[in-house]
């Protein structure tokens, strides 16, 4: 931006090489205007890069939940199986117990812990439900995100969505 002392400069320098006052005068006050305008979009696009830094960090700490949310549904899975395949096996040793020659007393301590596991196995499918559910949020949150910002496409939308259901071609136009 120009200082007095610059503006007085310019005008004896036109002076002297002959351009009149007023000339000069209005000269300054346009590159003025145009300098004042470049360093106000200069802010608003450091704004605007501000602006996608902190929402490009907020989508980084949604995809690490859930990518740590996936982890923790991939262990419960394989426990679940685990569980499932060790109770297909107290069902089937159930099985050739009734068939032989086992004590009551036996059997219906058997069923207790088979009534037990299938208590655990609900609370975890409860808990598997529950955790479907936070993804299923997080994924929703995510796609509703524009995939870019107008201010970076000002001939239009040039992102690998466009056409089908991008949201930054609204805002670019």
């Amino acid at each position: 931006m120009f200082n007095i002392r610059n503006m007085i400069a310019a005008a004896l320098l036109g002076a002297a090489l002959g351009f009149s006052l007023p000339a000069l005068a209005d000269n300054l006050a346009a590159m003025q205007a145009e300098h004042q305008t470049w360093v106000e979009e200069h802010a608003a696009h450091i704004q605007e890069h501000q602006r996608q830094n902190l929402e490009h960090k907020r989508l980084q700490l949604a995809i690490a939940k859930l990518q740590k949310w996936l982890a923790e549904h991939e262990l419960k899975n394989a426990k679940h199986a685990q569980a499932i395949a060790d109770h297909s096996a107290d069902i089937s040793a159930h099985e050739k117990a009734l068939s032989g020659t086992g004590k009551s007393a036996d059997l219906m301590a058997k069923h207790a812990q088979l009534a037990e596991q299938h208590t655990k196995m609900n609370a975890l499918h409860g808990e598997m439900n529950a955790l479907h559910a936070d993804v299923i949020a997080i994924v929703e949150a995510v796609e509703k995100q524009p995939c870019c910002s107008a201010a970076h496409h000002s001939q239009g939308c040039k992102c690998a969505k466009q056409g089908q259901g991008c949201k930054c071609a609204k805002q670019s136009q």
